[in-house]
C-alpha cells in the first residue's frame, strides 16, 4: 500500500489512474446512474406508504438516504473548486494543526495562515501578484549559521536547489546571524479538488520542513573556513 507522501507524488506527476478521470465522466455517469436510481426508489417509496403510512420511513430508507449524501459528497469532493484560504484553513484545522490568521503589512487587506512546527515558522498563502497559486513558506526560527558564515550556508543551498526539483531553499540575513527559507508553489488557477489540495498542501509542508532539516549538515560537511 502507497504511503501519503508517495500516494502525493503520483498524483502530482498525473500517474493516479482514479485522480486522471475528468469531473465531466462523473458526471455524465452519475446523472445516468441517478435516472435508475430514481425510479427504483419511487417504486420502493410506494410500497413503504402502503406498508408503513404516509407519514412513517422504514429503516432502510433511512440507510439509503445517508448512503446518497455520502456519495453525493464524494462526487462534490471530486470537481475541482476555486482554491481560497478558507479551505486550506479547513484542511489543517481538520487535521488538528493550529494556525492562525496574519494581515501583510504592507496590505493589511491580505491574509496568510501562519503555524510554528519544530522550530519552523510556516507561511501558507496565495499571494496577490499571483491568484489562483499555493505559497507555502518555511523558516528556521533560529540561526543556522553566524554572522559570518553565511557563504558556506549558501553553498549547502544550492547543493539541495541542484539536486532537487522541490522546494527551493533560500538564506536569510539578519543582525543575529543566517537563516534559511523554504518555499513551495504550485498553480491552483484552473481549480483543485479537495483530494489534490490535500495532498500539495502535505507535500508543501512535509517538503520544506525536510529542506530545513537537511540543509544543516551540509554545512557541517563544507570547506573548513580558516
Amino acid at each position: 500500500m502507497l504511503n501519503r507522501f508517495q500516494r502525493a507524488w503520483q498524483v502530482l506527476i498525473g500517474n493516479d489512474a482514479e485522480a486522471s478521470i475528468t469531473p465531466a465522466e462523473h458526471c455524465d455517469d452519475s446523472r445516468s446512474l441517478g435516472a435508475v436510481r430514481a425510479v427504483v426508489r419511487h417504486a420502493e417509496n410506494m410500497v413503504r406508504r402502503d406498508t408503513h403510512g404516509e407519514g412513517e420511513r422504514s429503516p432502510e430508507s433511512s440507510e439509503e438516504g445517508g448512503t446518497r449524501k455520502s456519495e453525493q459528497s464524494a462526487e462534490v469532493s471530486r470537481i475541482p473548486a476555486p482554491l481560497s484560504l478558507d479551505r486550506v484553513e479547513n484542511y489543517l484545522t481538520g487535521q488538528n494543526y493550529v494556525v492562525t490568521r496574519e494581515h501583510d503589512p504592507d496590505d493589511v487587506s491580505h491574509e496568510c495562515l501562519k503555524g510554528s512546527w519544530n522550530d519552523v515558522t510556516i507561511i501558507l498563502d496565495i499571494p496577490p501578484e499571483h491568484d489562483g497559486w499555493l505559497l507555502v513558506s518555511a523558516d528556521s526560527e533560529s540561526p543556522i549559521a553566524p554572522v559570518d558564515g553565511g557563504d558556506l550556508l549558501a553553498i549547502a543551498a544550492n547543493d539541495w536547489n541542484r539536486e532537487r526539483f522541490f522546494p527551493s531553499v533560500s538564506v536569510l540575513r539578519t543582525a543575529v546571524g543566517w537563516h534559511l527559507r523554504a518555499i513551495y508553489m504550485q498553480d491552483m488557477r484552473a481549480g483543485v479538488t479537495d483530494e489534490q489540495l490535500e495532498l500539495h498542501v502535505d507535500t508543501g509542508l512535509s517538503s520544506c520542513v525536510q529542506a530545513l532539516r537537511e540543509v544543516r549538515p551540509l554545512l557541517l560537511e563544507g570547506p573548513d573556513p580558516l
